[in-house]
């Protein structure tokens, strides 16, 4: 797409009407990370929403068919230099916290 930005509000608001699909879900962050990675998308919100998506839908992080989708995500986005310390505090406690709900 010729203006890639212009997608924006889409995966905005397809990650907040995503609850309880988890391919859903991670599809709208991954189409979001992409915009801010690659498009200069300024959304300070990202990593409270893929912080939301491990905390209320942890079939996004347990399913086999979507947790390498979710954690490569997770992956690129926390090898960010904006990440902060706090942020991955963050991510390693959802993530410890579903792998313990699921057992």
């Amino acid at each position: 797409a010729k203006q890639p930005l212009r997608f924006a509000d889409f995966f905005v608001g397809a990650v907040a009407a995503t609850r309880g699909r988890p391919l859903s879900a991670v599809l709208a962050l991954e189409g979001l990370y992409a915009l801010v990675a690659h498009h200069g998308l300024e959304y300070p919100r990202l990593y409270d929403d893929m912080l939301g998506v491990c905390r209320d839908t942890p079939e996004a992080v347990l399913d086999p068919k979507h947790r390498s989708k979710f954690l490569g995500l997770v992956s690129q986005a926390l090898a960010s230099p904006y990440a902060t310390t706090a942020v991955k505090v963050a991510f390693a406690r959802a993530l410890a916290d579903a792998a313990c709900r699921a057992s």
